[in-house]
């Protein structure tokens, strides 16, 4: 399910017109390898980017991070990871590990047809307070872990290094 570059910049450019018809305050990030994409602050520690890939075809992710610089112990990071998902299928979490840290990111997947052709999706999408509550939910269940790890912040890198987790 690959498509050309171009195609997926003509995606990108049709998500930029929608979430400029929102209202909502965004930053478009550069390219990232295989895609690019928008970062938005929904809070000083609630960033998310929207990532359309070269090998997406017509789907685009939501990613939220979670966590990031977590402590390279991976069975505990999973069974977190996987308690929360028992409990809340709807708003899934997954360790992304890289050699350059290890992050938790709450990613979605959805037709870019929904933003392009649905306005209100966009709208419902940004006042659905379950994403935000998840974040919460897992960093909460981190500290009680005593499991060390940084919130994401709302600052260029962040933004970046979750564009790129959420395109690779």
């Amino acid at each position: 399910m690959s498509q050309h570059p171009a195609e997926s910049d003509r995606h990108l450019a049709a998500l930029d017109a929608c979430l400029g018809r929102t209202g909502l305050q965004y930053s478009s990030l550069p390219r990232a390898g295989l895609g690019g994409g928008f970062a938005l602050a929904f809070a000083p520690d609630l960033i998310v980017a929207l990532a359309v890939g070269d090998y997406l075809g017509p789907l685009f992710s939501i990613s939220y991070g979670v966590a990031k610089d977590l402590p390279r112990d991976r069975a505990r990071i999973l069974d977190l990871c996987n308690r929360h998902n028992q409990n809340m299928t709807a708003y899934p979490v997954h360790l992304h590990d890289a050699e350059i840290g290890w992050d938790i990111l709450l990613t979605l997947t959805y037709p870019i047809a929904l933003f392009e052709n649905e306005p209100g999706f966009v709208t419902g999408w940004a006042l659905n307070a379950g994403h935000a509550t998840t974040v919460a939910s897992v960093r909460e269940s981190l500290v009680e872990a005593e499991v060390s790890f940084r919130p994401y912040e709302w600052n260029a890198d962040d933004a970046q290094r979750l564009l790129t987790r959420t395109l690779i």
